[in-house]
Parts: structure tokens; C-alpha cells; sequence
């Protein structure tokens, strides 16, 4: 009776650390892609190139690419206009989901050191879903990205993480167009509701 009842006290002091501890992992990936999404704001103002964070849900990878074409909103566009490149994207992304067919754009190659290369998310992590601007809805599976504008603009987007089996805990990083800071939300919010 005394060791099934130590065995249960064990129980019951173990399971909470090993929740703790992926709760820990998740945080800290959050906090990885948060700091990548600066990076990639700051370095698209700073160096007059598009950037982009390229995701693939099916890889549970991410890498970081940069483009030297003209790709970038024009100046004088209001931010919530939708012409110019983003309607490219739409475009594009409508081409590949009815006719398998994409069209050609920009050049974009990975980025010089670590962050060009790919990112695999932390052990047990895994994207829950991923949704940008210029997707009409929120995707779970293949690959997208996530385009920062040399005139200070990114677009608007919601990348969700999970460690959790059922998809029942979430962190889920809404960008900021404007500044390209992330914050945390804990259930994935309707998609553009930045607007």
C-alpha cells in the first residue's frame, strides 16, 4: 500500500514537470520566430530588398530569403491598398490552388549564413497553421511565406504553434503590418482582423 501510494505521489510530481517543460519549449520557439520576424522587418527597412520568411508546414521548417527585384509596395500607396505586389501574390496563390500553375515573379534566393539555411522547429513542436495577407484563408499544410517590404511594411499575418497532440494549446504570433512586431495570442483570432 505504501509503494503504490509513493509511486502515485511520484506520478503526480512528474507529469506536471514534463508538461512544464514542452509549455517551455514552446515558449521559447515562439520567442525564436518572434525574433526572426524583427530581423526580417529591420533588414527589408535597412537594406532596401524585399524579405521574406518562407514556411513549410510539411517539413516543420522555416528559412529566410531575400529578393534584390522590385517587389516592393510603392511609396506613395496607402497601407491597406491592395495593388501592386500583394495582388501579384493573390493572384499567384489562387494560379496554384485552381490551375497548378504559378506565375513568374520575383527571384528570391536564402540569405547568406544560418537563417538562409533550413530551421527545423523544436523537438515535438509543429506548426498548427499558417495564414499571410495575401492568402484568402488559413492554411495547415504545404508552403507559404511571409513578405517584409523595404518601405516598412510587412503583411499582416498569424503563425499558429502547438506541442499538443490535440491542437488544444496554441501560441499563435499575430504580426503587426506596421512594425513587424508579433504579439502572443492563445486561440487563433479571425483571419485579418488587423485591418
Amino acid at each position: 500500500m505504501i509503494v503504490v501510494l509513493l509511486i502515485a505521489l511520484l506520478i503526480t510530481l512528474v507529469v506536471p514537470s514534463i508538461q512544464s517543460l514542452g509549455s517551455a519549449r514552446l515558449r521559447s520557439e515562439s520567442a525564436r520566430m518572434i525574433g526572426l520576424i524583427r530581423d526580417s522587418f529591420a533588414r527589408a527597412a535597412l537594406s532596401g530588398q524585399t524579405y521574406r520568411i518562407v514556411f513549410d508546414l510539411d517539413d516543420q521548417s522555416y528559412w529566410l530569403e531575400s529578393s534584390s527585384d522590385a517587389v516592393a509596395l510603392s511609396q506613395d500607396m496607402e497601407k491597406d491598398d491592395k495593388s501592386g505586389f500583394l495582388d501579384f501574390l493573390k493572384e499567384n496563390a489562387e494560379n496554384e490552388k485552381e490551375k497548378g500553375e504559378v506565375l513568374s515573379g520575383p527571384e528570391f534566393k536564402p540569405v547568406e549564413g544560418g537563417l538562409g539555411e533550413k530551421q527545423k522547429l523544436g523537438e515535438g513542436i509543429r506548426f498548427y497553421g499558417v495564414w499571410t495577407e495575401h492568402l484568402s484563408e488559413r492554411i495547415r499544410e504545404g508552403q507559404t511565406a511571409l513578405y517584409f517590404f523595404p518601405d516598412g511594411y510587412a503583411e499582416e499575418a498569424q503563425i499558429s504553434l502547438t506541442d499538443d497532440p490535440n491542437n488544444e494549446k496554441l501560441f499563435v504570433l499575430v504580426v503587426d503590418p506596421l512594425t513587424g512586431e508579433a504579439k502572443t495570442e492563445f486561440e487563433e483570432p479571425p483571419i485579418g482582423t488587423e485591418r
